[in-house]
């Protein structure tokens, strides 16, 4: 799974890219702990399952192709990375 462009995920999710915004600032700690730069223009892919996670978006309108092990391995590392 590849980076994602901040307004194409805003799109995918149905959201404002203002709304974003204010997902990247309210999760920022987490987010940085999985590698995003809150400034980026573009939100890695592990960003994007966790805020799939905490906003209750189906991944699989940002990620179509990727398949549930993919999806399982990398929701794992998320919560590798989180627990440091």
């Amino acid at each position: 799974m590849e980076a994602i462009a901040n307004y194409a995920f805003a799109a995918k999710a149905g959201v404002s890219s203002r709304q974003l915004c204010s997902w990247l600032q309210e999760y920022r700690s987490d987010l940085c702990k999985l590698g995003q730069k809150i400034k980026a223009k573009t939100i890695n892919y592990l960003a994007c399952l966790y805020l799939c996670d905490k906003q209750i978006i189906d991944v699989k309108e940002i990620y179509p192709e990727a398949t549930k092990e993919e999806i399982n391995d990398a929701y794992s590392l998320i919560n590798q990375k989180l627990s440091i």
